[in-house]
């Protein structure tokens, strides 16, 4: 009944969000389309939070959490995407239970947290779920490569960043492509990059977290996608 009542709010939230953007001046718009974008959210987490709590994995529970197009076989895999076995908003705490996964893997989805505030808090919520001996792996795009290749003059970056299919034609200078490296600015919701790793400082917010054992790990192909084998940076971290 309480789980009904929030989706009453929610969607009447929503519904006022809307009808509000289509009388509001332009430049109040990209607000009022970000605040209908996380209603919409809010209530897609509200719907998987009641269907993780029916889940009955066949093995220990591992978590695919943002799986895009790509889920894996015999994981949870968790996105806001259709096709998701659950359409959870990672921000948010995961209704799972304290010590009750085997392993974590996200590819490319911590560039699109905010730091500080949300990044300290969905590694400690993933370092909660965790059993002890568990693992987080991660993949991000590498910040080292185009910092490097800017300061020395080495154009193999840039001209690789040219040939991709998120590259932009704004894009035009090797500052631009170090820009957006860093921000990625993006209208779609959630595809935006918050904040850039090196392996010092992605290390370092997972032992903030309590991780041990942080470390680089090479691409595996069993795993990880061959789209981001060039240019992201792999780390596996363990609970202990």
């Amino acid at each position: 009944m309480r789980d009904r009542g929030e989706r009453f709010r929610v969607r009447l939230g929503a519904l006022a969000l809307k009808t509000l953007k289509r009388v509001m001046p332009d430049p109040v718009r990209p607000t009022l389309r970000r605040a209908i974008e996380e209603a919409d959210v809010a209530l897609q987490q509200l719907d998987s939070v009641r269907r993780a709590s029916r889940l009955d994995p066949a093995g220990p529970l591992r978590l695919n959490l943002g799986c895009g197009s790509k889920p894996r076989p015999g994981w949870v895999n968790v996105d806001l995407r259709p096709g998701a076995d659950l359409h959870l908003d990672v921000r948010r705490p995961l209704p799972f239970p304290d010590a009750s996964c085997a392993e974590i893997y996200a590819e490319h989805v911590l560039e699109h947290l905010a730091y500080p505030g949300e990044v300290e808090q969905v590694l400690a919520d993933w370092f909660r779920v965790l059993a002890s001996g568990g693992t987080v792996s991660l993949g991000v795009p590498d910040t080292e490569w185009p910092l490097r290749a800017y300061v020395s003059g080495d154009d193999g970056y840039f001209a690789w960043c040219r040939t991709q299919p998120w590259h932009r034609d704004w894009v035009r200078t090797r500052l631009d492509t170090i820009n957006y490296h860093f921000r990625q600015q993006s209208p779609t919701f959630g595809e935006a990059h918050l904040y850039a790793y090196d392996f010092e400082t992605l290390a370092d917010r997972l032992v903030a977290a309590g991780f041990v054992d942080v470390a680089r790990r090479p691409f595996d192909p069993a795993f990880d996608s061959e789209d981001r084998r060039i240019g992201t940076l792999y780390v596996r971290a363990t609970k202990a």
